[in-house]
């Protein structure tokens, strides 16, 4: 596990997010699945029961109003508005029996539901 922490080239990097290498490998993963995608955007949208959820998909351009964050060779696209909610948290894959699936640790939340799709800040 590696926290993002230096600048290389014109590449922004930030300290506050962390990738397991379970999370780096299963993102370039399927970003490989097409030539045409570029890394992985992470956004978050009010849902559920305790507030926010976290939306990763498969990006093929930056947005205008993101930015750049590089770790472990994997590619994040991050909304500055968003970016310092996203601080502190952590992203894991899990693989347990038949079940796969990203999972959110993040530091800063006040409370979760009990499913754990949604979180509060």
């Amino acid at each position: 596990m590696q926290n993002i922490t230096k600048k290389t080239k014109n590449k922004k990097l930030f300290k506050g997010i962390t990738l397991t290498k379970n999370a780096s490998i299963q993102m370039l993963h399927l970003i490989n699945k097409n030539s045409k995608n570029k890394g992985i955007r992470l956004n978050i949208k009010k849902s559920g029961c305790a507030g926010f959820r976290i939306i990763m998909e498969l990006a093929q351009e930056k947005k205008e109003e993101e930015i750049e964050l590089f770790q472990n060779g994997t590619v994040l696209f991050i909304s500055k508005k968003i970016l310092k909610i996203l601080e502190g948290m952590e992203i894991d894959f899990i693989e347990k029996d038949f079940n796969k699936i990203f999972q959110y640790k993040h530091s800063n939340k006040k409370n979760h539901c009990g499913c754990g799709e949604s979180f509060e800040l």
